[in-house]
């Protein structure tokens, strides 16, 4: 086999990982471009963020930080993002990872 025969291989082979993890982020970008269209998140309620970018997948009750105070959960595939709430009120992002640019 020539030489043409195994660059062409490789090429391909780069372009299919290149695709794949193109396609496995998309769910991530599309769910953070949400919550950018949404603006300063401080202040807004649950219900307003919830209906923006659906419902989150998890809520964790902190009390020993406080009454009323929760971590709210989003992730997907390429992006995860923990809220804290005090009585549905946003105080802030606790943590916001992406895994594409």
């Amino acid at each position: 086999m020539s030489w043409w025969f195994w660059i062409v291989i490789v090429l391909f082979i780069l372009s299919m990982g290149s695709i794949g993890s193109l396609s496995n982020t998309q769910p991530g970008k599309a769910l953070a471009n949400k919550f950018h269209e949404l603006g300063n998140l401080i202040g807004k309620t649950k219900e307003e963020i919830t209906v923006a970018v659906g419902p989150p997948q998890s809520i964790t009750a902190l009390g020993a930080i406080g009454p009323g105070k929760t971590h709210v959960s989003w992730h997907v595939t390429g992006y995860h993002l923990i809220l804290i709430f005090n009585n549905d009120i946003c105080e802030g992002i606790a943590l916001e990872q992406r895994s594409f640019k």
